[in-house]
């Protein structure tokens, strides 16, 4: 039901993606598959958007071949405060991450 909510222009996608990557254990498996949804989202003109969508894929354990711009700086939710970083040190945090797991 979280990944329909991509396809609903009345609600804000960041919250979405962000849901979707602190659930990412529980719907892994979901139909439609959320990855999908997720990598639309990278083409977004909204930095914050693809910020929370490069988190999300990064808990579903999906890669990434996109490289975000890296002088974008986006304000985002991360580790219990909102931080302001530069969208490609979420790219890179999240695939440093993923590397250790």
């Amino acid at each position: 039901m979280t990944v329909s909510l991509l396809n609903n222009e009345e609600v804000d996608h960041r919250y979405v993606a962000y849901a979707i990557g602190r659930a990412a254990e529980n719907i892994r498996d979901a139909y439609p598959e959320p990855s999908e949804e997720l990598l639309k989202l990278l083409k977004s003109d909204n930095p914050e958007l693809i910020a929370y969508a490069i988190f999300a894929l990064r808990q579903l354990g999906k890669e990434i071949n996109i490289i975000p711009e890296k002088e974008t700086k986006v304000k985002i939710y991360q580790n219990g405060k909102i931080r302001e970083l530069f969208l490609g040190e979420i790219f890179k945090s999240q695939t440093e991450e993923n590397k250790k797991s």
